[in-house]
């Protein structure tokens, strides 16, 4: 039987990488069995195996520890990979998939978004751009060319949705993960409250990841973390939300890109949505703080997930932030602060004064849409690309 082995490990990844590649690789090759392996990773939400599991064309999910064993050699029969195939790293880290890659006798394939040096270990390599591709091959890696952005076949904006004309709209993206939610959803609402007494006929929409749970928004409204910083209490009801303070929120659940469609203008944290909304042309305010965890691995991410120590998860944050030039996609491919990254200390002033000025500006956001779209540039065509650079080495 021939395979394809994705490796991944969260949200961001499995939403915008393997699910146009799964894609396409079933549209070039119908017979081939697409496996979606997790791996361990502390950016994870725990919804990957179910979300991986809904991807139209995925035939299997192995779950983090499955994919572990199988890389270490130790036998599983639920894994069903007998037979010839391919490993693509997609996300995580790049040994896990050399090392599944090894285990299993097969080739390995990787999408490189930045020079390693693991990457001349694989028998293919697709850069996400030119300059990747050069610095890939500086460091001797031969078989690489640039296949794209998959960032942008990932999104799929209904073409039937505008942002509406006479009533700005604001999008808020509180995360995918039940964490981050609790740091962001009461803020920013809070934030969207004092965005609306200058901006009277807001629209406000939340877009709740497919990563989300209905229970997981009712534990953020009803059990944020603290943070030192002002928050709003709601309730919601069906796909209503509404404030305290009065301000009624369309909840939008597993729908990013409607939001966007619809939205003018986002207030979001750091991910690959900030990739996805300026793909669409579409502006945002990056919310940050440094009493908020951070998606990330190592030993501070570690930290992070403890309930304990909170002075000096404060601290490492706050070195994490002044080693970081950017955290949005947009404004590191660009080198320049496109759009406002925002550290929020006390006061949330700071996000909403870029947030009015943005949506009061018509002209000023279509400028910046199109330079956002320039940034993320290439065009479609990179899930397409990727998967002929997987079935050159896929048995036939």
């Amino acid at each position: 039987m021939n395979q394809v082995v994705l490796t991944t490990n969260s949200p961001g990844e499995l939403h915008s990488w393997v699910r146009g590649t799964v894609k396409e690789l079933k549209r070039q090759r119908p017979d081939l069995r697409v496996v979606v392996a997790l791996v361990p990773c502390p950016y994870a939400s725990g919804a990957e195996a179910r979300v991986a599991a809904g991807i139209p064309g995925v035939d299997q999910v192995l779950r983090p520890m499955q994919t572990v064993r199988l890389a270490l050699g130790i036998p599983d029969r639920a894994s069903r990979l007998e037979g010839r195939g391919v490993v693509v790293f997609m996300g995580g880290e790049p040994w896990h998939a050399l090392l599944l890659a090894r285990a299993l006798r097969w080739p390995a394939v990787a999408y490189a978004v930045r020079a390693g040096r693991l990457a001349r270990r694989f028998a293919r390599v697709g850069a996400l751009d030119p300059g990747i591709e050069q610095a890939l091959r500086r460091q001797g890696v031969t078989r690489v060319r640039t296949v794209g952005n998959l960032v942008l076949d990932g999104v799929e904006v209904p073409p039937d949705l505008h942002p509406v004309a006479h009533r700005p709209a604001l999008g808020l993206f509180p995360g995918s993960r039940g964490l981050h939610l609790r740091a962001a959803l009461a803020v920013f609402l809070r934030a969207a409250e004092l965005v609306r007494q200058q901006v009277p006929d807001l629209q406000c929409l939340l877009a709740v990841s497919p990563f989300v749970r209905r229970e997981d928004v009712i534990r953020a409204l009803e059990r944020p973390l603290r943070l030192g910083l002002p928050t709003a209490r709601g309730r919601l009801e069906g796909d209503r939300l509404w404030t305290e303070g009065g301000l009624e929120v369309e909840v939008l659940w597993g729908k990013p890109y409607e939001v966007m469609a619809r939205m003018d203008v986002a207030l979001t944290i750091p991910g690959t949505n900030t990739g996805e909304m300026a793909c669409v042309g579409r502006p945002m305010v990056v919310g940050l703080s440094a009493s908020a965890p951070i998606p990330r691995g190592g030993l501070g991410g570690v930290l992070d997930m403890l309930p304990i120590l909170p002075l000096l998860k404060r601290f490492l944050r706050r070195k994490t932030y002044r080693r970081l030039v950017f955290v949005a996609q947009p404004n590191r491919l660009a080198g320049r602060a496109l759009v406002p990254e925002v550290v929020v200390q006390r006061d949330l002033d700071v996000l909403v004064r870029p947030l009015v000025e943005l949506l009061e500006d018509p002209e000023g956001r279509r400028r910046l849409g199109m330079e956002l779209q320039g940034v993320m540039g290439g065009g479609r065509g990179a899930s397409e690309r990727m998967a002929e650079l997987i079935l050159e080495v896929a048995p036939s």
